[in-house]
């Protein structure tokens, strides 16, 4: 049986003045779904709940229950968030129901899992088992069985090209023996074997693609079926390609000449004690032909920015955030955080060091507006009472309300880079600020994810009482 709910609106109006303007926000809030302690999915719009119901027996999506089986799993949202799909168990045999509808086999699998939807949402991808054989089903369609008799087979999930035409995975095969060997197989077709491979991606043309690949104690990148030269490690998830697909780049590791970046096949500067642990991929500008990155030399202590054939080299530096560096949208402006030691942290802007000195600055929360002409970044301070750090946004050089905390991952700017909005937490309680305004306390922001829907209206999702969720939509006005 299915059952409705009747959703609840309740009406809240924040007001707030600013020295500019009156901000005024409608916020209107929608209950959308009750998971309490049950893991929850939130789908890729930031409006849809779902979680399994009832001993896994069926899913739930915004509180309406669909048909029950024995058994349910794997649930995935569409990219587009009107589709979805999920593994369902009747007897001992597995299916898939996608958009309520059963795609069954006969006689049926013995399990299904990674299940994927195509970026267009039209096409469907998933891994199956059937008797002694591991398989990818496409658009219903069986690909090539891997024998489990005699080797242990793992399939990773399927990736689709940016286009939603083309399809590759890996296929790892480990004999009773303990011999291991892996292929890569796009568009049907296989590659290899390898000791070891992975980090497959498509160049946003989807016309190329690439991958990182071990023999024996060598490893190396595979860029359109060739093999690229051999190095002690390539750096996991460093693969990436130009905007226009044309260039590509990755970080590898050599034991005498540590860290360094490979661009279009060509080792670039090298630097002993260059750390790339924890941010490797190489950004590109969106003009593609502009790439940057953070490197440092640990016998010198000095550090470099490297912009295509341009080094910067700031030997008075203590240490240079890596995961803050960032281009603009327009590709023409580069960012990134830096100290000169003693807890005193900044950001240089094109090339010139801002003068404030922060505590700390938040890494991946340094963000550029989309027309390229504004910057925001987290930074803290000790408050010399508590001893605690209080966070703020820095905006255009402005410093906004201190916080117990500001989640760098959720500030986003308006379409049209006139307001920008984040998520703060304060004495236990958890809500949006726009342009410096307050909204609504909540327990939670799922996600801490803030979307624009236009440049006067945004929603997100917030947890409040005990495990509901609501979908809070607001409008902006305002008044000079």
């Amino acid at each position: 049986m299915i059952i409705f709910l009747l959703f609840s609106f309740l009406l809240f109006n924040v007001k707030e003045i600013s020295l500019a303007e009156t901000i005024q926000r409608d916020t209107a809030m929608k209950f959308v779904a009750s998971p309490g302690l049950q893991p929850f999915i939130v789908s890729p719009d930031y409006r849809k709940v779902a979680y399994v119901h009832g001993l896994e027996k069926s899913v739930v999506i915004n509180e309406e229950i669909q048909k029950q089986y024995d058994r349910v799993k794997n649930f995935v949202f569409s990219p587009d968030s009107k589709r979805f799909a999920y593994a369902a168990k009747e007897g001992n045999r597995w299916f898939i129901v996608v958009d309520s509808k059963e795609e069954r086999t006969d006689p049926g699998y013995e399990d299904i899992d990674e299940i994927v939807f195509s970026p267009d949402s039209k096409r469907l991808a998933y891994v199956a088992k059937q008797y002694d054989y591991s398989f990818v089903v496409v658009d219903g369609k069986e690909e090539k069985r891997y024998d489990q008799r005699y080797a242990e087979v793992k399939i990773s999930s399927p990736i689709f090209s940016p286009d939603s035409q083309r399809i590759a995975y890996i296929v790892k095969q480990r004999t009773f023996e303990d011999d291991t060997r892996s292929f890569v197989v796009i568009d049907g077709e296989e590659i290899g074997p390898y000791n070891e491979a992975g980090s497959f991606i498509f160049s946003p043309d989807s016309r190329r693609f690439a991958y990182q690949a071990r023999i024996s104690q060598k490893s190396f990148v595979v860029l359109d079926k060739i093999k690229r030269q051999e190095f002690d490690s390539v750096e996991q998830g460093s693969l990436v390609f130009s905007p226009d697909s044309k260039n590509f780049a990755y970080v590898v590791r050599d034991r005498e000449r540590s860290f360094f970046i490979v661009t279009d096949g060509e080792e670039q500067h090298i630097y002993g004690g260059y750390d790339y642990a924890k941010h490797n991929t190489v950004p590109f500008g969106s003009n593609s032909s502009k790439f940057a990155y953070v490197a440092c030399n640990a016998g010198t202590i000095s550090f470099f920015v490297v912009e295509n054939e341009k080094i910067s080299e700031y030997s008075g530096y203590r240490g240079i955030g890596f995961a803050s560096s960032t281009f603009s949208l327009n590709g023409q402006r580069f960012v990134f955080a830096g100290s000169r030691g003693g807890n005193a942290w900044f950001v240089v802007i094109d090339g010139q060091e801002d003068n404030k000195r922060y505590y700390a600055i938040k890494k991946f929360g340094i963000l550029f507006s989309p027309d390229s002409k504004r910057l925001t970044y987290v930074a803290c301070i000790i408050d010399q009472i508590t001893l605690f750090p209080r966070w703020f946004v820095v905006t255009d050089g402005e410093e906004g309300t201190r916080y117990d905390d500001i989640k760098a991952e959720s500030i986003v700017f308006s379409p049209d880079s006139k307001r920008f909005a984040y998520v703060v937490s304060l004495l236990g309680r958890v809500f949006v600020v726009l342009d410096e305004t307050e909204g609504k306390r909540f327990n939670g922001i799922i996600g801490n994810k803030i979307i624009f829907d236009e440049p006067d209206t945004f929603h997100y999702l917030a947890q409040d009482g005990i495990g509901s969720i609501y979908l809070v939509e607001e409008k902006i006005t305002t008044q000079q």
